[in-house]
């Protein structure tokens, strides 16, 4: 079951044999975009009548809007966004029924990675009625560390080997994915894979870290705010970083709305980071940093952040 103080979470310990089908409710909140998936083998996008719903296209970097027929198949661990307008159903309960995913693990297939389309950024989902821990034990290849959700307007994302949340410390907790829901995962070349395991389902309550998490000697956290939005720059020096691209540690720039702030990291000529790791802090190193607004107005940059070990 599923309403606004929280979602059932179901998991097997062995063999589950069920007469019938079985029910998986999600709450939808009206006015906003929400990442979804299907926890069930053989849904439809009917779940989602009267809704607006799309699904990305990596290669084009575009949405696509969803819509008839019905029965348009919903693909296991696929996202999508949806949107309940209040002039429609407004804020809904919506059921998923039919065949559990359980008892198995889910390889991804469909993972593309475009330099002039999405730049690797692909939509997955959880395909379990259960949360899932993103960590160090998921099978990863050509693929980021980071994986991301969306969360009131904004992007909130995870790193699986150092264990930092951006754009706030905390953000995406402890790497949890909520069951039902999609998340963008960054392949970083041709023929990267995932698989999704479900040996790291777990209920929320439960102590989740696993892994030896990577050592980050210092860390500097700078935001900006402004026009009712905000934006962060994370910069870590983390041993075994280079000063260039590091797939298991740096997060290529998150662009937020147009009317946002937007703070980040250069790298090279035309590379541009939300989170940059570099080996280490020397004297007169030199970060350059940009920003822009889409807005005049006032902006705050402040030290949301200065850690050292």
């Amino acid at each position: 079951e599923a309403d606004a103080t929280g979602q059932g979470q179901f998991i097997d310990h062995g063999t589950l044999n069920v007469t019938g089908s079985s029910n998986v409710e999600q709450y939808v909140v009206s006015e906003r975009w929400h990442f979804v998936s299907a926890p069930i083998n053989d849904a439809t996008i009917g779940v989602y009548e009267d809704m607006w719903l799309k699904e990305f296209n990596e290669p084009t970097n575009a949405w696509t809007y969803l819509s008839l027929p019905l029965t348009i198949p919903m693909p296991v661990t696929k996202g999508f966004s949806v949107w309940a307008d209040d002039d429609a159903t407004g804020t809904k309960t919506v059921t998923y029924t039919g065949n559990i995913n359980t008892g198995v693990d889910f390889p991804v297939s469909s993972l593309t990675y475009t330099p002039a389309g999405g730049a690797g950024w692909n939509l997955v989902g959880n395909p379990y009625p259960a949360p899932l821990q993103w960590n160090s034990s998921w099978s990863k290849t050509n693929l980021s560390e980071w994986a991301c959700v969306h969360n009131n307007g904004h992007d909130e994302c995870y790193n699986a080997a150092t264990q930092t949340g951006w754009p706030n410390a905390g953000d995406m907790a402890n790497g949890i994915i909520p069951p039902t829901q999609g998340f963008w995962v960054r392949t970083t070349s041709a023929s990267a894979a995932l698989t999704i395991p479900e040996s790291e389902r777990m209920f929320s309550d439960q102590g989740f870290y696993k892994e030896s998490m990577a050592e980050i000697n210092e860390s500097i956290r700078i935001k900006v705010e402004g026009n009712n939005d905000y934006d962060v720059l994370l910069v870590q020096f983390i041993p075994g970083a280079t000063p260039g691209f590091d797939p298991s540690f740096d997060l290529e720039k998150r662009w937020g709305y147009d009317e946002a702030p937007q703070i980040y990291s250069i790298v090279g000529d035309e590379e541009y980071f939300s989170v940059n790791a570099l080996p280490e802090a020397s004297s007169g190193l030199i970060i350059p940093v940009g920003f822009t607004v889409g807005v005049e107005g006032k902006y705050t940059l402040s030290l949301a952040e200065f850690a050292k070990i």
